[in-house]
């Protein structure tokens, strides 16, 4: 819901997209473009299905296969940029061109989505690492903004839902959401 309320008329890459929910959501917040990646093109199509199936106006989201790194590094090399990069990558992922672990590489994520994302956008950071603490979490994510020469001008915590991803009393959930605004 949070992110349904950000994005009208922003540009949206939508990384590791999976089943694009974060697209479908984009689109139905009023994104005016939205680019969806993944390295499985069934599940690509699975995301166009999922499109229609909540009615959603063709044409308005992209659907690119292959491994994210590269395209990132296109879209940097073309000084393409958005207004929103969304990571939600798998724990740990292997392509024919890349290998990411999230505990080890997610700076190295950052760095590369900070080139692609303008002056005043964000970057949705997620990661369902569980041995990975929140603020382990943080520093990898501030890491890949100095790689990047970026910094951050707000940064937000978003908790996910208890009844989706339950957590025992005294403990961390799994998953961490951070919304980064760059400067």
């Amino acid at each position: 819901l949070w992110l349904l309320s950000q994005v009208k008329g922003a540009s949206v890459l939508n990384c590791f997209a999976y089943t694009c929910a974060f697209g479908v959501v984009a689109q139905t917040g009023g994104a005016r473009r939205i680019v969806n990646i993944d390295a499985s093109r069934k599940v690509l199509d699975w995301g166009l299905q999922n499109a229609q199936l909540n009615q959603l106006e063709p044409g308005i989201q992209e659907y690119l296969t292959g491994d994210v790194f590269s395209w990132l590094k296109r879209f940097a090399k073309r000084e393409e940029s958005f207004d929103w990069v969304i990571l939600d990558p798998p724990s740990y992922a292997t392509t024919k061109e890349s290998r990411f672990s999230a505990g080890h590489d997610y700076p190295k994520l950052i760095a590369m989505a900070a080139r692609v994302v303008r002056p005043g956008g964000q970057i949705l950071a997620c990661c369902n690492l569980s041995t990975l603490s929140r603020q382990k979490f943080h520093t990898l994510i501030k890491q890949g903004l100095r790689e990047a020469g970026r910094t951050s001008i707000d940064s937000l915590d978003l908790y996910p839902s208890e009844i989706d991803f339950p957590v025992p009393p005294g403990e961390e959930a799994p998953l961490k959401v951070v919304a980064v605004t760059l400067g």
